[in-house]
């Protein structure tokens, strides 16, 4: 941070800096930085070069201090990944055509595989280990409900003829790697718990649980989109220019005046 924001201070017109760029370097060496600092700094360089530049000059840096802003946010969020797996469910002992029946049940295995019981050992395996520092901060059932609420997503997902549907778990985590393992663990649990339930009557419930698609391993963050982010931070900054430019005409119009 306190590299960025010297790099920013060299955005002074060059007689200001000779003049005080020494004292401004020994204040930033001073102060602990912060995310204000920069963009203070930011702020008084642009406004400054403002009062010499041309109007091109003044959208395209402003475009670019907006660009500027939106990367250093962009590759200051943490990735995040999703893995997704997809079954095709019938209870045991149920008709493929028993939609309701297939939907119960499965509502019932979704309850027992998010519950806080069974959140929690997935979460506290050694192999795994998830949210770690959030651990050191929060019980554990408030990471649960986190993980629950924020990271997990169960949704229904339609079949032809209107027939018992596929269903599909997902995971969001930092890692890859975790949300991987994670979303394999949940689908595992699924599985074994339907085998508990329907082991005894009629056909396996092994038979009747078809993955369509496994765990698939992520190879993009679902966010943050950088390239995207900082195209926004471009526009912003370049709309935010013209409004300046605006500003500014209006300004000397009316000293004119």
């Amino acid at each position: 941070m306190r590299q960025l924001i010297h790099w920013t201070a060299r955005l002074y017109p060059a007689v200001w800096r000779d003049r005080y760029g020494e004292e401004l370097d020994a204040l930033i060496e001073d102060i602990q930085p912060q995310w204000e600092d920069l963009f203070s700094i930011l702020l008084g360089a642009l406004r400054m070069q403002m009062t010499t530049w041309n109007y091109v000059k003044i959208v395209t840096a402003v475009a670019l201090a907006g660009a500027l802003v939106a990367g250093v946010f962009a590759f200051r969020t943490p990735e995040r990944y999703v893995s997704t797996a997809v079954v095709r469910f019938t209870p045991g002992g149920h008709a493929d055509s028993d939609r309701q029946g297939a939907l119960d049940r499965l509502v019932e295995l979704q309850q027992w595989v998010l519950s806080r019981k069974i959140l929690g050992e997935i979460i506290t395996q050694p192999a795994l280990n998830l949210y770690p520092e959030d651990r050191k901060k929060m019980p554990l059932e408030d990471v649960v409900e986190n993980m629950r609420n924020k990271a997990l997503r169960f949704q229904l997902m339609q079949t032809q003829g209107g027939g018992v549907p596929a269903f599909m778990i997902s995971c969001e985590y930092p890692d890859k790697y975790k949300a991987q393992a994670v979303a394999r663990e949940l689908l595992n649990r699924f599985l074994k718990q339907s085998i508990a339930i329907h082991g005894k009557q009629g056909p396996s419930a092994v038979e009747n649980l078809v993955i369509l698609d496994p765990p698939n391993l992520p190879q993009r963050p679902l966010f943050p989109n950088r390239p995207m982010i900082v195209a926004v931070g471009l526009l912003g900054g370049a709309l935010l220019g013209l409004l300046a430019v605006l500003v500014r005409r209006s300004t000397l119009h009316s000293q004119k005046t």
